[in-house]
C-alpha cells in the first residue's frame, strides 16, 4: 500500500461518479479543487461490506492508523488491525486506508465538516458512511492540525517537545557558605530533525521569574 487507498495517487477515471456514465470527475475541497484518485470513492465504499458492529465502530480501526508514520508501517498497523478482527485485508483494509487518506487529506487543508460532507456526496457515498467520516474527521482533526504544525516548525530548527523541573537549594560551594538560594533545574526536551534530544539549564529566582514573565505574555 502507499498513501494513496490502492497505491495510485492519478486523478484518471470516473473519479467519485461510479459508473453513473458522467464524463467529469467531481472537484473536491480535500483536494484542493482538483478530482480526487479514481479509487477513492470505490475504496471509501468497501467499508459497506462489512457487518454492522464493525462499520458502526469504524472509527476504531481508523483512529490507530492516523497518525504520520512511513507507508510501510501504516500497512503494517492496518494489516494488524485487520488480523486481530478476523477481517479480510482487501476489503476492510482497503476502506481503513481510504479513510485514513481523506480524513488527513481534509485536515492538511483545513476542510470545513460541511465542505468535508459535500465532497463524500460527490463521490456519491451513502448517508450512513458520510456520517461515520464527519465522526472519524472530529475526533481526529485536532490531533491532525498539532501534528502537521509541529512537522512544519520541525522543518525549520529545534522543537521544543517537554520539559523536566526540580528545585535544590545551593547551601555552600568553594566560593562560598550559607548562600541557602533555591536553585530550579530545568531539563527541556527537543526535537532536533529526527532527533530527540535534551538540554538542562539552571536557573536562579531572578531567572525564573523573567521565565514566567514571558509565559504569561505568550498565553495572553
Amino acid at each position: 500500500m502507499s498513501d494513496t487507498p490502492n497505491g495510485n495517487g492519478g486523478n484518471g477515471g470516473n473519479g467519485g461518479n461510479g459508473g453513473n456514465g458522467h464524463s467529469s470527475e467531481p472537484l473536491l475541497y480535500c483536494f484542493d479543487g482538483a478530482p480526487a484518485p479514481s479509487e477513492l470513492g470505490p475504496s471509501l465504499k468497501k467499508q459497506l461490506s462489512l457487518a454492522p458492529n464493525i462499520r458502526d465502530n469504524f472509527e476504531q480501526l481508523v483512529l490507530p492508523c492516523l497518525a504520520q508514520a512511513a507507508d510501510e508501517q501504516v500497512d503494517e498497523t492496518i494489516m494488524q488491525l485487520c488480523r486481530n478482527n478476523e477481517l479480510e485485508v482487501e476489503v476492510a483494509g482497503t476502506a481503513i486506508k481510504a479513510m485514513r487518506f481523506l480524513i488527513r487529506q481534509a485536515a492538511a487543508l483545513n476542510v470545513s465538516p460541511n465542505n468535508l460532507r459535500d465532497d463524500l456526496k460527490a463521490l456519491e457515498c451513502p448517508d450512513d458512511l458520510i456520517a461515520k467520516a464527519l465522526q472519524i474527521f472530529e475526533l481526529a482533526v485536532n490531533d491532525l492540525r498539532l501534528e502537521i504544525a509541529q512537522s512544519t516548525i520541525v522543518a525549520h530548527g529545534n522543537v521544543l517537545t517537554g520539559v523536566e523541573w526540580r528545585v535544590d537549594t545551593l547551601g555552600a560551594s568553594n566560593r562560598g557558605r550559607g548562600i541557602n538560594i533555591p536553585v530550579a533545574m530545568l531539563t527541556l526536551h527537543f526535537r532536533d530533525g529526527e532527533e530527540t534530544k535534551r538540554l538542562t539549564l539552571q536557573a536562579l529566582p531572578d531567572a525564573v521569574n523573567a521565565l514566567k514573565d514571558v509565559c504569561e505574555n505568550l498565553l495572553r
